[in-house]
C-alpha cells in the first residue's frame, strides 16, 4: 500500500503514516488477518550510534559508508596498520570486526610458535575458523562474522584443550545451533553426514 505522509494512522498514539482505511501498514495488516487493531505500536528503543573517531580493536571509524542489505548501517574505518575498509555497524559493536585481518594473521602466527601443531589438521581447521570470523577479506566473513567466535578460542591451545584432537579425517567442527557462534558449548566434531542432518533445511524436511 502507498503511504500518505500528510495523514496519520487513526489508532491512538500510533503516529505512523496513513496507508489504507485510516490505518498504517502494521495495523492494516492486523485488520486483514483478523487480529485486534487497537493499541499503540511500541516505539523501538534507539540504539547507541557510532561516530567518527570511535575505536574498535585496531579499527578507527573514519565516517559512514553506503548502507548494506536491508538498509543496515556500514562504516568506513582505518586499521592501525594503515589498511582501510568498511564493516557493518553491528559487527563493530559486537566485537566481530577488530582489525583488517592483520590481528588474525598475528594470532595464528604467534600460536604456531608455541604449541608445535601448526602443520596439523586441527590447527588448519582452527585457523580457518579464525579467518572466517575475524578477517573482513575472507569470502565467508559476511556470514560468519555475524555469529563470531568466543574470546577463549582466539588461542589455539584453548581450542585444542576444549575439543581435543580430530577423531578422523572425516570429522570437522560443527556448530550445534547454527544461529550461535563458535564456543565450547556450541561445537562438536561431526562427520559430513551428521553436519548435513544438523542443517535447518534437513531438520525442517524430516521433522
Amino acid at each position: 500500500m502507498r503511504k500518505n505522509p500528510n495523514r496519520l494512522c487513526t489508532v491512538k498514539r500510533c503516529g505512523r503514516p496513513f496507508c489504507a482505511r485510516g490505518l498504517c501498514n502494521t495495523h492494516y495488516a492486523r485488520q486483514r488477518s483478523g487480529r485486534p487493531v487497537g493499541g499503540a505500536i511500541r516505539a523501538r528503543r534507539a540504539r547507541p550510534s557510532i561516530k567518527t573517531g570511535d575505536r574498535f580493536g585496531r579499527l578507527t571509524v573514519t565516517g559512514p559508508a553506503a548502507k548494506g542489505v536491508r538498509g543496515a548501517a556500514r562504516w568506513h574505518w582505518k586499521c592501525d596498520c594503515g589498511t582501510t575498509g568498511q564493516s557493518y555497524q553491528s559487527n563493530l559493536k559486537r566485537g566481530h570486526a577488530l582489525s583488517c585481518g592483520c590481528l588474525a594473521r598475528e594470532l595464528v602466527g604467534e600460536r604456531a610458535k608455541r604449541h608445535g601443531l601448526s602443520r596439523s589438521a586441527d590447527y588448519s581447521l582452527w585457523a580457518g575458523i579464525i579467518a572466517r570470523c575475524t578477517n573482513p577479506n575472507n569470502k565467508d566473513y559476511p556470514k560468519y562474522s555475524k555469529v563470531g567466535i568466543c574470546k577463549r578460542w582466539l588461542n589455539f591451545a584453548n581450542f585444542y584443550k576444549d575439543m581435543g584432537p580430530r577423531p578422523s579425517r572425516q570429522h570437522s567442527i560443527d556448530r550445534i545451533k547454527n544461529s550461535q557462534g563458535y564456543s565450547p558449548s556450541n561445537c562438536r566434531w561431526s562427520t559430513p553426514i551428521e553436519q548435513r542432518r544438523n542443517q535447518p533445511r534437513y531438520r525442517a524436511a524430516h521433522s
